[in-house]
């Protein structure tokens, strides 16, 4: 698996890693194992992803131009009534709702995978924000034993499809959004400051938000499926990035590039997306 090679690479390096800053060797290790597991990691998925299959809607509401702060890649289908929420209950198995259980290596590697399993793909949602607060609170901030972080997903053929629409209809005055992307980012910025490489591992769709939150991280790979894409296509719902995709993405691609993918909304493939510093290794 894609994640397992990662791991081994975050492990080997991160003992001698001390800041966010790693050294040239680990990155060309990183790229050396990225490189040789990422065939391998796409031929094992099979499944049919169905975040190619679906196109993006309008939101019903548009809140007077107040959630053009919001990132969103949010798909569905077709428009339909907000779904009733069944209560999730936390068991030994399934700690939480929009995540597997944590895994935690012999070297101190957390293996964080989203996965909701109520949906076909992934989204991030309010809900999800605040739980990802709590399993960072709870398993990875405070813990002396936690070398490197990898995010990656449980879904076989995609990471993260973008923002839950639902959560965008829900809001009604622009004052109501400020405090989401405050809260947002100062939790971005709490992962951060745990100071151990944080690594993405990327198969499938990331967009949206999905490619906001791998941006965040030190390290960002993917495979070259033709499943693989990455983008902020929100513009296409006259939205701009807000969970800091504008200030993450141009020191990686440039300003011009970056302002073509926000304000085009255009994907990005894996060789494409590694010869202009979106990913450090396909």
């Amino acid at each position: 698996m894609l994640s397992r090679s990662i791991i081994k690479s975050v492990a080997s390096s991160s003992a001698s890693s001390s800041s966010l800053t790693s050294t040239a060797a680990f990155r060309r290790q990183f790229i050396t194992v990225a490189a040789s597991t990422s065939t391998s990691s796409s031929t094992s998925s099979s499944l049919t992803s169905s975040a190619n299959s679906k196109s993006i809607q309008q939101p019903s509401s548009n809140l007077n131009g107040a959630i053009s702060w919001f990132s969103t890649a949010a798909v569905e289908s077709s428009p339909s009534p907000l779904p009733t929420k069944e209560a999730f209950t936390p068991t030994p198995e399934r700690k939480y709702q929009f995540f597997q259980n944590v895994q935690i290596t012999d070297s101190g590697i957390a293996i964080i995978k989203f996965d909701n399993p109520s949906k076909k793909v992934n989204t991030i949602s309010f809900a999800l924000k605040d739980e990802a607060e709590r399993l960072w609170n709870d398993e990875i901030h405070t813990s002396t034993a936690i070398k490197g972080v990898v995010f990656t997903s449980g879904k076989a053929d995609g990471f993260i499809a973008g923002a839950d629409i639902f959560d965008i209809q829900s809001l009604e005055h622009k004052e109501d959004v400020i405090p989401l992307i405050e809260s947002a980012t100062a939790f971005f910025h709490k992962l951060k400051s745990k100071n151990v490489p944080l690594v993405c591992a990327i198969h499938g769709p990331a967009l949206g938000g999905g490619l906001e939150w791998a941006l965040w991280c030190d390290y960002r790979i993917c495979t070259d499926s033709s499943k693989t894409k990455l983008g902020l296509p929100e513009v296409k719902l006259g939205l701009l990035p807000g969970f800091g995709g504008t200030q993450n993405l141009h020191p990686l691609v440039g300003l011009q590039k970056a302002l073509d993918m926000m304000l085009t909304g255009k994907d990005v493939r894996p060789k494409q997306a590694v010869k202009m510093g979106l990913v450090d290794a396909v």
